[in-house]
């Protein structure tokens, strides 16, 4: 039986590239896996003089990627990193290896892993989950217009980046690219029961500085409230919000763990 291919969805204020090392150890770990996927956010790869683009157009666009995988007979992992729980949330509609196969298709999504991700209930937003805290490394790009905003090197390399050298974290935060204001405030849409039944890990990071731990564990809650405890798996990692910068190798070992089991 094959194993599944990831699928990347990325974080807010980031390119597909900054998922690239974590795509090189887990191929050179698992080489025996698929190759993970990953693609740009539309909200997080556009900018002014461009209509920012929305959750639903991530969610759409996303959703498109999947399924292209699945009608070629594909499993998926979707793996969603930050602000790209919600849209990976949309994306994943009627998707669900269970659901296709009862309509005689193959492949479909077969878990979900977030980390550090936000999962709005339906009818939430993003920026109502996060209404509690402190996002002082954001400005807009534009004087007199919030359509985009993007990060403020100094503060954005200390809090995204808490657990890298100051030197190697202003790098990764000067690749931060602008990202659209209204998808942090569309309320995300209702799921069905079998794309809510799709088996989740979710990975708690202990040490984030932008999504704390109390955070992340209200997420928890909110999945196994719409999934069920016994389909929520729970793997911590002892760091900062983006391991793919920080701890890509481990982080790579617990994606091959779950797309070997």
């Amino acid at each position: 039986m094959t194993p599944p291919t990831l699928l990347i969805v990325p974080g807010s204020y980031t390119s597909s590239l900054a998922y690239y090392d974590l795509i090189k150890h887990t191929h050179r770990l698992y080489p025996s896996l698929p190759e993970p996927l990953v693609y740009d956010l539309p909200s997080a790869s556009s900018g002014p003089p461009i209509p920012p683009p929305t959750l639903y157009d991530d969610g759409a666009y996303f959703s498109e990627k999947i399924g292209d995988l699945a009608d070629t007979g594909v499993d998926i992992v979707l793996f969603a990193h930050s602000y790209g729980g919600a849209p990976a949330r949309e994306a994943v509609k009627g998707y669900s290896k269970r659901e296709r196969k009862k309509q005689g298709k193959k492949g479909g999504v077969v878990r979900l892993v977030y980390l550090s991700a936000l999962i709005p209930a339906p009818g939430q937003s993003v920026s109502e989950v996060c209404s509690g805290l402190k996002f002082d490394f954001l400005q807009p790009v534009q004087e007199g217009s919030t359509d985009y905003f993007r990060h403020v090197i100094p503060i954005s390399a200390a809090r995204c980046f808490s657990d890298l050298p100051q030197a190697e974290a202003i790098k990764m935060a000067a690749r931060a690219t602008i990202h659209s204001s209204v998808s942090f405030m569309n309320p995300v849409t209702e799921l069905s029961d079998h794309d809510r039944a799709i088996p989740s890990t979710y990975i708690l990071l202990t040490k984030d500085e932008v999504l704390p731990p109390d955070l992340q564990n209200d997420q928890i809650e909110v999945l196994k409230s719409q999934s069920g405890a016994d389909k929520v798996q729970v793997v911590q990692m002892q760091t900062g919000h983006c391991p793919n910068a920080s701890a890509p190798e481990e982080l790579a070992q617990v994606i091959g763990s779950i797309l070997s089991a």
